[in-house]
């Protein structure tokens, strides 16, 4: 690995990496291809920097991944990540962060604090039973009390499992899922449920039951799904340029309803909803200059408030809020 931060998100036509050096591959799906003016509103606007508070940015710093934490005053500080190349990070609801890094390993944070470095440890031990393929996007459930990530090598033919991690027993349990994996992150929908995409369509794994049952259709070339803990809505942004959808939750696993907003333009990087579906925190993407962070509101009508371009200059990043 080249320490480069590629995350790893479905686009279309993929690129044609699949084939090659695990690791890399799935942090390398992801596509540059929007302009600043795809991102929406004046360029110029003021930041509202409270609106930030809480929010943990992923970038890279000359090879090297770093953090940017903002406070409850929504300032800025930077603190190093997690020790090497890193692909995905996820808050849980004690304020910890799991990391998924290049090789597919995991560590896990103490309390994320503004005014000091965290420390994070790799997770589970190798006491805990784990499959043989790497893990990608380890995400969070919104209880805070384990968390989930796809094992896969995304190598054509490779099959899928859903690995769940309950960090402070040091146990895992490895659900198999039928059909071959896209390259986007799994989606909590509530404690116990959780959104796969595959190339067949989006799946939701009930992951204390093993039951599978089909989920609500979000284009074939997949696409960036976040659910906030409380289990109200859904940010969706799809493979192709275009908005990031919000919808009510239930009404959208039930296959109706309207978004209830679409916001911006543009090639979407990623996407994060706050816990109770207050704010919502997407990265833009644009074309070899640096991606761009925009906060958008839900009071009073979902509207912009905060933007800011990707610290360090990246072109790409990951994000999550604390809680």
């Amino acid at each position: 690995m080249d320490g480069t931060l590629r995350l790893p998100v479905s686009r279309s036509p993929r690129p044609s990496v699949l084939p090659l050096r695990r690791a890399a591959l799935a942090i390398a799906c992801l596509v540059v291809a929007t302009t600043s003016a795809a991102c929406g509103e004046d360029p110029n606007r003021a930041a509202a920097t409270k609106d930030l508070a809480g929010l943990i940015v992923l970038t890279e710093d000359s090879g090297r991944s770093r953090l940017t934490t903002f406070d409850a005053a929504g300032q800025a500080r930077s603190q190093g990540g997690a020790g090497g190349p890193t692909a995905w990070i996820s808050a849980g609801l004690r304020g910890t962060l799991v990391a998924t890094m290049a090789d597919g390993s995991l560590r896990l944070s103490d309390r994320i604090r503004s005014d000091l470095d965290a420390t994070l440890k790799r997770v589970p031990t190798p006491r805990a039973d784990m499959p043989t393929d790497p893990i990608y996007f380890a995400t969070w459930a919104p209880n805070g009390n384990r968390f989930a990530g796809l094992a896969t090598d995304f190598g054509g033919a490779s099959p899928l499992s859903l690995v769940i991690v309950d960090p402070l027993a040091d146990t895992t349990l490895i659900r198999p899922i039928p059909g071959l994996p896209l390259p986007a992150p799994p989606a909590w929908l509530d404690d116990s449920r959780l959104l796969v995409e595959t190339k067949a369509g989006a799946i939701v794994v009930d992951v204390d039951s093993g039951e599978i049952t089909a989920g609500p259709d979000i284009g074939g070339g997949g696409a960036l799904v976040d659910v906030s803990a409380d289990g109200s809505r859904a940010a969706v942004g799809r493979s192709d340029p275009g908005p990031v959808e919000i919808r009510k939750r239930d009404e959208w696993l039930n296959r109706g309803g309207q978004p209830e907003a679409s916001l911006g333009n543009g090639t979407v990087g990623a996407v994060a909803l706050d816990r109770r579906a207050e704010r919502l925190a997407v990265i833009w993407q644009q074309s070899s200059r640096a991606g761009i962070v925009i906060v958008y509101r839900r009071d009073g009508g979902w509207h912009e408030t905060s933007r800011l371009p990707l610290p360090n200059g990246s072109e790409r990043g990951a994000l999550a809020w604390l809680p």
